[in-house]
């Protein structure tokens, strides 16, 4: 029987799923000067009661409910409407009025059909519910739905992680070992059948996360090698070679080849921020080494 702390550390984390929705700026999508101003008076008072939802009182969430459904009810066909529906559903689960959250998700899926990452997003917070509820067969399918039916989706991509990491999470190190490299074949098909895209870079960047999870050091360093190659120049790289010198330090205790990857970062970016805090961490692990 499920406590009412589990239920609500369970309204807790759902409450992470679309916080990133309120943080878009509504003038950008040219939609009504009306639908604007609604939208962002809903979302200044969402972003109050996140502040403190703890001391919000049923009436406070009912006030942002409304709020949003006027944005959906008159401004049907405007862009920032799915993500007011989405924001709805997660009102509810706050709460943990789960059964009226997912029926406020569906309504994602029905009227806005056409806005992939917000029916991805719904159904992503579906399938939450029901692992809150103990149904993870059903929780599955909605993930793999994310996968089929919205593949150009972020949430797509961060589907196969999550499975392995609930496998994981629940000690069920089999069926983990089994999604990680079904995650695995999955982005590296990415990465073949769209070469030199978006898509692409992505797929790489997930292989290392995934990798990172099982902690198979040297093919993450062999992956970050090659992207740091492959994208000379760019962000990309530098991340790419910051966290190579992080894992030869704090993983594998070769301060020497950490040192070695700092100086060949500030080599390739001279006007990388921060510059001498890397120096003097060059020269402390040049100390340590010796």
């Amino acid at each position: 029987m499920k406590t009412s702390n589990n239920k609500k550390y369970h309204g807790k984390l759902l409450c992470g799923l679309f916080m990133l929705s309120i943080l878009f700026v509504v003038g950008c999508s040219g939609g009504d000067y009306e639908a604007e101003k609604l939208y962002w008076k809903a979302n200044k008072m969402y972003v109050k009661l996140l502040k403190d939802p703890q001391n919000a009182k049923p009436r406070d969430y009912e006030n942002i409910i409304v709020a949003y459904q006027k944005i959906v009810f008159k401004f049907p066909r405007w862009a920032f409407s799915p993500r007011a529906q989405l924001t709805i559903g997660q009102l509810y689960a706050m709460q943990n009025n789960m059964s009226k959250a997912k029926a406020e998700y569906e309504k994602v899926l029905k009227h806005f059909s056409n806005d992939q990452n917000s029916c991805a997003g719904a159904l992503f917070a579906i399938g939450k519910i029901y692992e809150f509820e103990d149904k993870w067969d059903k929780a599955l399918e909605k993930y793999n739905k994310i996968v089929s039916d919205y593949p150009n989706t972020y949430a797509s991509f961060q589907v196969p992680l999550y499975i392995a990491q609930y496998y994981k999470a629940k000690g069920l190190e089999l069926k983990a070992q089994n999604a990680y490299k079904e995650a695995i074949a999955h982005y590296s098909k990415i990465i073949k059948e769209h070469p030199d895209t978006f898509a692409s870079l992505t797929a790489q960047n997930f292989i290392v996360a995934v990798l990172i999870e099982q902690q198979k050091w040297d093919e993450v360093l062999k992956n970050l090698r090659n992207l740091a190659d492959s994208y000379p120049g760019t962000a990309v790289a530098a991340e790419s070679l910051n966290t190579m010198a992080g894992i030869y330090v704090n993983q594998l205790n070769e301060p020497e080849k950490g040192a070695e990857i700092l100086k060949e970062l500030l080599e390739k970016f001279p006007q990388v921020g921060a510059r001498e805090l890397i120096e003097e961490k060059i020269e402390t692990l040049k100390l340590i080494n010796n």
